[in-house]
């Protein structure tokens, strides 16, 4: 494998990542694909151009990952492109002294 297809694995790994805490808040396939394309990325620098490749892969990823989340939390990009919903509705809560053991409910539609 070719340093260009690791690093490629890496970076969809990083974007996925973002995917995950920016547009698709918990935990995901996005969030699971993006560790497991950067583990892949990794694995394969170890395993196919040997330990230094992959020391220097791993601390590589490591940094383009801090820096990439340094810059989207710290410049508010995340506000420009992150999901914004706020929810204003309410309910009126009921009396549970007025609901009993058999009662039926009753549709409006």
């Amino acid at each position: 494998m070719t340093i260009l297809a690791i690093i490629i694995i890496i970076l969809l790994g990083i974007f996925l990542l973002l995917v995950e805490f920016l547009i698709i808040p918990g935990f995901t396939v996005f969030g699971i694909g993006g560790f497991a394309f950067m583990l892949l990325g990794i694995g394969s620098a170890y395993y196919y151009h040997g330990v230094m490749a992959g020391n220097l892969t791993l601390l590589g990823t490591v940094v383009a990952s801090v820096a990439t989340i340094y810059f989207i939390f710290k410049k508010k990009t995340w506000k420009r492109i992150g999901l914004q919903a706020n929810i204003s509705s309410k309910h009126e809560p009921f009396e549970t002294e007025k609901i009993h053991s058999g009662d039926e409910g009753k549709n409006y539609a």
